[in-house]
């Protein structure tokens, strides 16, 4: 129990570590979404494969996706840290990488409050002692005073061992929050360039805003929109003779004002075309 009492308040520490790692991730993934929530999959199919957005839209988006993996698993590590212990025994046996680190860290931390000189002296020392306590070649009273010294340590051995938990925690707590300035900036940089690249400039389409003239030969979606707009059939047919239109993003027209090429009753109208229309030169 006492042991318990001790580690409690470093096992909240790496609670509250591993509770900003997720609000940090989720935050990231929210950002993410925004980015990228205005392009659909209807939008990236309507790219020719030759358009160059497309291509630059798909590399941007690879190379994000692919860059999430650092951030996400900086931030899974600190997460793991909080769930996970890291025996006193391996912090003891690593010589490089994080928990090395974290040892290091530690010594500097507890300098002058353990027996030895650090924790790897104080690690081996317990170990010998416990070699003792176990040993069946020791003398009994050997064995009770190799116990009794282990017993004496065990405060000291769970502050030391939660010391290089909490270093740990710490160490991958700054890595997750390197990986969200580099390259984290990067990460949203990339998705942002898929989103403009995916949607385009929305282009003008305020009615008529760029008129010239064209011949329109209406394709399945232009004849629909005239016969919505109750205009005779004969009235363009074959073509119809656009006056004016607006251009859209993708090939879509606006609004057009057509003139009667059909009999003498058709008079000049203007309807609004959606969708891919074949749109020549006038003649």
């Amino acid at each position: 129990m006492a042991n318990d009492d001790l580690a409690k308040p470093f096992r909240e520490t790496r609670a509250s570590y591993a509770d900003t790692a997720k609000w940090i991730m989720s935050g990231l993934a929210a950002v993410v979404a925004l980015a990228v929530g205005g392009t659909t999959i209807s939008q990236i199919g309507g790219l020719a494969l030759s358009d160059w957005r497309l291509h630059v839209g798909l590399l941007a988006l690879v190379v994000a996706v692919a860059s999430c993996w650092i951030p996400f698993s900086r931030g899974v590590d600190v997460m793991a840290s909080a769930a996970s212990t890291v025996s006193l025994r391996d912090f003891a046996g690593a010589t490089s990488g994080q928990i090395a680190t974290a040892r290091e860290r530690a010594d500097a931390l507890l300098a002058g409050q353990l027996p030895e000189k650090d924790i790897l002296a104080f690690v081996g020392e317990t170990e010998r002692l416990r070699a003792i306590a176990l040993s069946p070649s020791e003398t009994e009273a050997h064995r009770a005073a190799a116990a009794g010294a282990i017993v004496s340590r065990a405060d000291l051995h769970t502050v030391t061992a939660q010391t290089c938990m909490n270093v740990l925690m710490t160490l991958r707590f700054e890595a997750l929050r390197r990986s969200i300035a580099f390259p984290g900036a990067l990460i949203l940089a990339l998705f942002l360039v898929f989103a403009w690249a995916m949607t385009g400039p929305k282009g003008d389409e305020k009615p008529l805003a760029a008129p010239r003239e064209a011949d329109l030969a209406p394709d399945r979606n232009s004849v629909i929109a005239l016969e919505t707009a109750k205009i005779d059939p004969s009235c363009f047919s074959p073509v119809a003779h656009v006056i004016e239109y607006s251009t859209l993003d993708g090939g879509r027209y606006g609004s057009l004002l057509v003139s009667p090429i059909g009999p003498p009753k058709c008079p000049p109208f203007r309807v609004t075309v959606e969708g891919p229309a074949q749109v020549a030169p006038a003649t």
